[in-house]
């Protein structure tokens, strides 16, 4: 079913201003991007999967890490000390 609103009725339930989604990576280079992240808020997984969408968009070249711990920290160190 598609139900087509106008602007003052879209608006209306709202009364508030709706943001924009930031997201910024802890880590940027021109071939690789890093987030390190430990525990995700309930909001990450939605805006690293809009991210992961826009880098396949407009940056394919650039390689995603995000390690989660130690291990995984400096198994990505090696994996750039190496390309």
């Amino acid at each position: 079913m598609n139900v087509k609103l106008t602007e003052k009725e879209s608006l209306k339930p709202w009364r508030k201003k709706i943001l924009p989604i930031k997201y910024t990576p802890d880590f940027v280079s021109d071939s690789f991007i890093i987030e390190c992240k430990g525990r995700a808020n309930e909001s990450f997984p939605l805006r690293w999967k809009m991210f992961k969408k826009y880098l396949k968009a407009h940056m394919p070249h650039v390689i995603i890490y995000k390690p989660q711990n130690q291990k995984e920290c400096d198994e990505v160190i090696n994996l750039i000390k190496t390309n």
